[in-house]
C-alpha cells in the first residue's frame, strides 16, 4: 500500500513540477511556509521577466532571425537579465525544463527516399495515459484485475463471456506472468476525421486510449473518463514527385505504421518486464501493460492488419473466398511479415513488388 495519497500521486507522476514546485511541496509539509525569496519558480529560467520574454517569443510565432537581430542590440540582453544570447540558448534551457505528467509531445518522422518531408507526430506517454486510469479514484472498487470464468449453471456446462477478463485470451496472458503479477488490457481505437469542408479540408487522426479491466458500462461512458486521447496521429500531405498513385499509397501506409511505431515503443518493455502501478485506493501492483485490442473502422483494419481493400483482415481468404466454409486459416503477424519479406527479395523494382499476386495481402 501507498503510505499517503501524497506518496500515491508521486508513484503515479513522479517529480511532474519544476524543481522550484516541488521544493514549494516540500516545505508546505507542515513544518513552516518557505521562503519564497529562496526559490526560484521560473527555473530554469533567470526571473519571471526572462521566462516572460521567452513564452512570448515561442507563443507569437517571432522569427529566428528577428529574435536574433532584437538580442544583438546593444544593451538588451543586460537590462533584461535574459539568461540565453540568442534563439539557439533559448530552446536549448527549454529543453531543461522537467517534463510535466500528461504533457503533449512532439516527434518529427522523415524517411531516407523523402529527405524534404517531415511529419509531426503529437501524442502522450502512453504508460502515462495507462497509469493515470489505473489510478483514476473514481475507478478504483471498479477495475479487474484478475480473469475469471463465468457460467449460467453448477455443471459450468454454459459459459458466459461478456467482459474482457472473462475471455480466454486474458487466461493465456495471465499464465505467462510471474505470481502475483497482472494484466492492463490495452484498447486502442483510431479514426480519421474530416473536420471541415469548405477551408482547406481539415482533417485529423485521433488516438483514444481505454483499459478493458475497466467494465464495459463504465468505459463507454463520456461521464466516467475512462477513454484518452493520446496522439494526433501526422496528416500532412506527401509528396507526389513523379510517383504513381500505389506508391503515394504505400507512403501514406509506412508513415502511419512509423507513428504508431514511436507511440507504442514504451509498451515493449514494460509489457515485457511489467512496471509498479498505484491504484486509486493506494494499492501498488506490478502491471504489464499489453495491447489487447484495436477498435477501427474495415478501411484501417486493412490497413493495420497490411491487408488488401475487399479482402479479410483476420484470415487468409481472398476477395472471392469470403462466404466461403469453414473460414481459411486465421492470419498472423508471421505469415503477413513472411510474404512481404519474400515478395521485396524476389523483385527487384518497386512496380514488380507492387504487382506479384499475393492473395489479400497488401505489400
Amino acid at each position: 500500500m501507498a503510505p499517503t495519497i501524497h506518496a500515491r500521486w508521486k508513484a503515479i507522476f513522479g517529480n511532474a513540477a519544476v524543481p522550484a514546485a516541488a521544493a514549494l511541496d516540500d516545505a508546505m509539509d507542515g513544518t513552516g511556509r518557505p521562503d519564497i525569496k529562496t526559490v526560484n519558480i521560473y527555473h530554469p529560467f533567470a526571473s519571471k521577466l526572462d521566462w516572460e520574454i521567452a513564452r512570448w517569443m515561442v507563443s507569437d510565432g517571432i522569427g529566428h532571425s528577428s529574435f536574433n537581430r532584437l538580442l544583438e542590440i546593444e544593451g538588451v540582453r543586460e537590462k533584461l537579465g535574459l539568461s540565453y544570447n540568442n534563439t539557439a540558448g533559448l530552446h536549448d534551457t527549454m529543453d531543461h525544463i522537467p517534463r510535466r505528467a500528461g504533457e503533449w509531445l512532439t516527434k518529427e518522422l522523415s524517411f531516407p527516399d523523402l529527405p524534404n518531408d517531415t511529419f509531426i507526430l503529437r501524442h502522450r506517454d502512453i504508460l502515462e495515459a495507462i497509469q493515470s486510469l489505473w489510478g483514476n479514484p473514481s475507478l478504483a472498487n471498479k477495475i479487474v484485475y484478475r480473469p475469471c470464468k463465468i457460467f449460467t449453471d453448477r455443471d459450468k456446462t454454459h459459459r458466459i463471456v461478456n467482459e474482457m477478463w472473462t475471455g480466454d485470451w486474458w487466461w493465456r496472458i495471465q499464465n505467462m506472468l510471474p505470481l502475483g503479477h497482472t494484466l492492463a488490457s490495452v484498447i486502442i481505437s483510431t479514426d480519421k476525421t474530416q473536420l471541415t469542408q469548405f477551408s482547406g479540408s481539415r482533417q485529423a487522426y485521433p488516438v483514444y486510449l481505454t483499459l478493458g479491466n475497466i467494465p464495459n458500462a463504465l468505459r463507454r461512458k463520456p461521464s466516467e473518463q475512462a477513454c484518452i486521447l493520446i496522439a494526433y496521429l501526422p496528416i500532412e500531405k506527401l509528396s507526389r514527385d513523379a510517383v504513381s498513385k500505389q506508391a503515394v499509397g504505400a507512403r501514406y501506409q509506412r508513415l502511419f505504421h512509423a507513428a504508431m511505431t514511436e507511440l507504442f515503443k514504451p509498451l515493449v518493455v514494460a509489457g515485457k518486464k511489467g512496471v509498479k502501478m498505484t491504484s486509486g485506493d493506494g494499492q501498488v501492483h506490478i502491471v504489464h501493460p499489453v495491447l489487447a485490442a484495436y477498435v477501427a473502422d474495415y478501411p484501417e483494419q486493412c490497413l493495420v492488419t497490411c491487408s488488401k481493400q475487399g479482402s479479410c483482415p483476420k484470415c487468409q481468404c481472398g476477395p472471392k473466398e469470403l462466404d466461403d466454409f469453414p473460414p481459411p486459416r486465421a492470419r498472423t503477424q508471421a505469415n503477413t511479415l513472411k510474404v512481404m519479406q519474400d515478395t521485396a527479395a524476389s523483385t527487384s523494382s518497386r512496380n514488380q513488388y507492387f504487382k506479384t499476386p499475393h492473395r489479400n495481402f497488401d505489400i
